[in-house]
């Protein structure tokens, strides 16, 4: 994802985020775009009911497949610049699409306000929310 983001955007990308379970889209992402983009800063996303990276210990969540309680061995701290953590309430909102894409999209509108204008963010929508419709996520 990460050659494709350098690919297909041309401009500088000021800021990229990411959540992470096992880290590797991320960690990856980050590697390439620390190359060709030295300038983008790199912020891991967590639910912020389990805030293993802004606070250093567990918790309990809804999200499947995000947040999973440990650090994960492929995190390197060397290729994000800060962490940030998402209410999964709040990512969740009108979004059908994988849940870890909730916590990409809502973080993505956070940070962008923060940046302001002339500055390029980018993120990840990933999968579907077709496999969720069964789960926590419809039936609370």
């Amino acid at each position: 994802m990460g050659r494709e983001l350098v690919e297909q955007i041309p401009e500088d990308i000021d800021v990229v985020c990411g959540a992470i379970c096992g880290a590797g889209m991320t960690m990856r992402m980050s590697k390439i775009l620390k190359e060709s983009h030295r300038q983008c800063k790199v912020i891991a996303l967590e639910p912020a009911s389990l805030p293993m990276l802004t606070n250093g210990h567990g918790g309990s969540h809804y999200l499947e497949g995000i947040g999973i309680g440990f650090l994960p061995i492929v995190l390197d701290k060397t290729l994000y610049d800060d962490a940030l953590a998402i209410d999964e309430a709040e990512a969740q909102e009108g979004n059908l699409a994988g849940t870890s894409t909730g916590l990409n999209v809502t973080a993505a509108i956070k940070l962008a306000e923060q940046l302001g204008p002339g500055k390029f963010l980018a993120s990840v929508a990933c999968d579907t929310g077709l496999k969720y419709v069964r789960g926590y996520l419809f039936t609370k």
